[in-house]
């Protein structure tokens, strides 16, 4: 819940501190949703309130950099639809797409976070 943090780095003009903070609290969102993506679906539903919170808290941090700094908000949003799509299989009924889309590169995820994650075995 950094994002008043994050916004006030802006206003002040200190724009690397605040591309810094949101990159490292993304990142821990990032670390926890490739995580639970991992897990077998039935086990992702017993998360689903903790799946669904990280996914606000991240997009409460994107969209505090879509105000402030568009040029770089555009590469986070992209970055930050691509950890979605991850869960499009669990939230996929809900979001009325009830088929996983294919097109997601979890190795593209794990370069840009700096993360290992061991999937579940299924």
């Amino acid at each position: 819940l950094l994002e008043p943090y994050i916004s006030a780095y802006y206003e002040v003009e200190k724009q690397d501190k605040a591309r810094g903070l949101y990159q490292e609290v993304s990142r821990k969102y990032q670390e926890s949703l490739l995580f639970l993506s991992g897990l077998k679906l039935e086990n992702q539903e017993k998360y689903i309130e903790e799946i669904y919170t990280d996914i606000q808290r991240y997009r409460s941090l994107v969209d505090v950099i879509v105000i402030y700094d568009q040029e770089y908000a555009l590469e986070e949003t992209k970055k930050f639809n691509g950890y979605l799509r991850l869960f499009d299989a669990l939230l996929g009924p809900v979001l009325d797409e009830p088929e996983p889309r294919e097109d997601i590169d979890i190795q593209d995820l794990l370069e840009d976070s700096d993360t290992t994650i061991s999937p579940e075995t299924n």
